[in-house]
């Protein structure tokens, strides 16, 4: 996942307005399934919430988000986001606030596109991705708040960032310190953020076991 100063394209809608469509994803919930979700809600409205409450919705939406993008690139589309915090009512009437994670997602050009008459995209996305950016790997034994402030330095020196966390736990505390990262940016005025999940292959921690996606 690699994290960029905000485009204009996050101002398309207020995060609160009531027009955006918004998906519940559960622990369950089938990646492909979702992701055709998001990418319909995407054309069409060209912007849409996630939420999801624990480790294994929030692993559920991040696969979700990165199928979506990678069919909707396919396609010549584009879709970036970011996580935040929020809290959501409970199911039963007398039951406390349950905190959860939402993912606003939003229409853009293509990540790794070529052509597009667009000066932000020309000066922070025109370049060979494989040969910038910071690599910050997230272990869910990891300090969110430690990995925020890690994130929001990197972010500070080099504008670019790439996030790698492998399994529920892992994806879980690097969506949570991304949320943390961007907040601190954002209340001190620097700089806001945009991400683009993907899957990758990152090699086993120990030789002679196989790679693993993340």
């Amino acid at each position: 996942m690699a994290y960029y100063p905000r485009h204009p394209y996050d101002d398309y809608y207020g995060r609160d307005d009531e027009r955006i469509p918004t998906l519940r994803v559960a622990g369950s919930s089938d990646p492909k399934s979702m992701a055709t979700a998001i990418e319909s809600r995407i054309i069409e409205f060209r912007v849409m919430k996630l939420e999801a409450v624990g480790a294994n919705s929030v692993n559920q939406a991040a696969k979700s988000i990165a199928i979506a993008r990678a069919n909707l690139e396919a396609d010549g589309r584009g879709l970036a986001g970011y996580p935040d915090f929020i809290h959501i009512k409970a199911r039963e009437e007398g039951q406390p606030e349950r905190s959860a994670i939402q993912f606003m997602l939003l229409a853009t050009p293509p990540y790794r596109g070529r052509g597009y008459d667009d000066p932000y995209y020309d000066r922070y996305y025109g370049h060979d991705q494989s040969q910038n950016g910071k690599i910050v790997r997230v272990s869910q034994k990891n300090d969110s708040k430690v990995v925020a402030s890690t994130i929001a330095s990197g972010l500070r020196l080099n504008y670019e960032l790439r996030v790698q966390a492998v399994g529920p736990g892992s994806v879980n505390a690097a969506v949570k310190a991304i949320a943390i990262a961007r907040r601190t940016l954002l209340e001190t005025g620097e700089l806001s953020v945009m991400g683009f999940p993907e899957f990758v292959r990152v090699a086993a921690p120990t030789p002679g076991e196989a790679e693993h996606s993340g």
